[in-house]
């Protein structure tokens, strides 16, 4: 069982997400996290047992945070992905205070459910490996690179480099929007299931 929380894009945001989603699937077929729901990942969990959805809506039943802005950075590419090994087409999204200790409190707060994580990935970056074993997470605090991605580009085709050069030409840096909620998926590889809400003050 795979638990995600995710941050959602909105307004123009979001809109840019989907039409870069749809121009690379147009030009290069179907890439890795295209058929994703557009978001930014704070945590996601591997569990060796199933849980009931009720008793993870009572963990965070009374969790407090208040919203926040939101900026994006900028249009970027992680070359050489080590998630995916390929070129990992992404806003940028501007880390601050409230970012980070949205995250925390994610973490903090899953871990108060009895549950035995998956920590079975193994990575040759030896602080991503420490997050997984301690959080059942890699990329956490400095290691967390928050942003929405388009897609994981695995492809020779000419098209390729005319999308990146496009793609990094772009300019969004700036825009923002409130965070007002964070949302809990249910994943089973590219199927996405939104499973509730979490609302901030």
């Amino acid at each position: 069982m795979r638990i995600g929380f995710f941050i959602e894009p909105q307004g123009i945001i979001l809109k840019k997400i989907k039409s870069w989603k749809q121009l690379v699937k147009k030009n290069l077929k179907n890439q890795r996290y295209l058929n994703h729901p557009p978001h930014s990942t704070i945590a996601v969990f591997d569990l060796k047992k199933r849980i009931k959805i009720n008793l993870l809506k009572s963990i965070f039943k009374d969790f407090s945070q208040n919203s926040f802005n939101l900026k994006i950075d900028n249009f970027s590419i992680f070359y050489q992905d080590p998630i995916t090994n390929g070129d990992t087409l992404h806003l940028k999204i501007k880390k601050n205070i409230n970012l980070s200790q949205l995250q925390k409190k994610i973490l903090k707060n899953f871990r108060k459910l009895d549950v035995h994580l998956k920590k079975d990935k193994k990575f040759s970056i030896k602080k991503f490996q420490k997050n997984l074993d301690t959080f059942g997470y890699p990329f956490v605090g400095k290691e967390w690179l928050p942003h929405f991605t388009i897609a994981s580009i695995k492809s020779n085709s000419k098209k390729k480099k005319t999308i990146f050069k496009d793609f990094l030409s772009q300019n969004i840096s700036n825009k923002t929007f409130k965070i007002i909620f964070i949302s809990v998926w249910l994943i089973r590889g590219d199927n996405h299931k939104r499973l509730f809400k979490i609302y901030l003050k």
